[in-house]
């Protein structure tokens, strides 16, 4: 449901949250079992809840909230007993606001809505955190976690260890926390033209790849998306930066580029593969707090397999896969290539894109060379190869 609406509302929504989420539920038991359930005699069905209670959670951890770590141990395991007490006339009350006709109607919805979703994950466009328990017994959270943050085009995951499906009900478990420590929770909009935001929509989780403004990621989302591909490039290449002064002075780092009187347009030249241009942007928003917004080719929002198919012919990528894993693989890839880009402001190259960039007080960034001088041939290194 929440990601329908993600996908539904787009700008008015910036950030997505999902915990143990349902999408796994047509490759649980679930589809088979749970109708079954609906059917059992009254007096049985009465005993569902305390049957399921152990697959639902974890009553162990749930009666903990009761209990004070601080009291002595007499007093914390009278503390968990009583807890556990006080469970039971719960588990009873979902009989009645979950009777036989209310179950089978739910499951039928989980059914329809994981199948209407799964096609439809690469339409949500927002930043989404998965967390998920380690413990799950109800359907594979962990698994699909996993899944939805290769699928998702901005998703990064979290399994908590010892956690069952209802780990929010479970002691210890503080969503604040975990949203800070993974740089997730805003409580501003820090816009890419540096201006304020006036509407609701502005800047929201549906403007990545667009001319728009968007928001700039935290110093933790940027610390951990950098951790991975960017990192890697860092290390082969040692990049170090200098800039020049409005006097003419060489100082290193990036204080010499006039970022405050907007609207900038920088000009750059590619080296092999495009590889100067990440370490690049992470300096940037780094350094000076501001998001240069790339103008791309236009096959990197094509889809994963026109993007495949370029990077064969360009030779980033076998000919010929060999398995259907590996294409698979190589559409991932290609996916989450293209998020990238799209997550560090990057839009289709063309004149009207970048008028409205311009317009809008952005940070332009535009290679000339494009792609053709990011595939570098023999005898080629150092040189522009800009048209005209």
């Amino acid at each position: 449901m929440s990601m329908a609406l993600a996908i539904k509302l787009g700008n008015y929504i910036d950030r997505l949250v999902l915990v143990n989420p349902a999408s796994s539920f047509s490759n649980s038991i679930w589809p088979q079992a749970g109708p079954l359930l609906a059917q059992l005699p009254e007096d049985v069905y009465k005993l569902l809840p305390f049957a399921l209670a152990p697959v639902m959670s974890n009553p162990i951890s749930m009666a903990m909230n009761d209990v004070d770590d601080r009291a002595p141990l007499l007093q914390q395991g009278s503390d968990l007993m009583y807890g556990l007490i006080d469970l039971a006339p719960q588990l009873a009350a979902l009989r009645l606001v979950l009777p036989p006709e209310t179950l089978a109607w739910r499951l039928e919805l989980l059914k329809q809505g994981s199948q209407w979703i799964r096609p439809r994950l690469k339409d949500v466009k927002q930043r989404v955190l998965v967390l998920s328990g380690e413990q799950d017994l109800l359907i594979p959270s962990k698994e699909e976690a996993e899944k939805l943050g290769k699928a998702l085009p901005r998703a990064r995951t979290k399994v908590l260890a010892n956690r069952s499906h209802a780990l929010l009900q479970e002691a210890g478990v503080d969503v604040v926390n975990i949203l800070q420590s993974e740089g997730f929770y805003i409580s501003e909009r820090r816009m890419s033209n540096r201006r304020p935001s006036t509407s609701a929509s502005d800047g929201g989780g549906a403007s990545y790849g667009l001319a728009r403004p968007i928001q700039l990621p935290t110093a933790k989302e940027l610390e951990l998306e950098s951790s991975g591909f960017v990192s890697t490039i860092n290390r082969l290449t040692s990049p170090v930066f200098y800039s020049t002064r409005a006097d003419g002075r060489v100082v290193k780092g990036l204080s010499g580029v006039p970022v405050q009187q907007r609207p900038v347009l920088l000009i750059g030249n590619h080296q092999l593969f495009a590889g100067d241009m990440y370490p690049m942007i992470q300096e940037f928003i780094q350094e000076l707090g501001v998001l240069p917004r790339g103008l791309a080719h236009p096959i990197v929002f094509a889809g994963p397999d026109a993007l495949t198919a370029a990077g064969r012919q360009g030779g980033m990528v076998q000919s010929r896969s060999s398995t259907q894993q590996k294409k698979e693989d190589d559409r991932a890839g290609a996916a989450q290539f293209s998020s990238l880009l799209s997550t560090y402001g990057a839009v289709p190259v063309n004149g009207k894109n970048m008028h409205q960039l311009l317009a809008q007080g952005e940070i332009v960034l535009l290679y000339p060379g494009g792609a053709r001088e990011a595939f570098k041939r023999k005898n080629e290194a150092y040189k522009l190869i800009w048209p005209g």
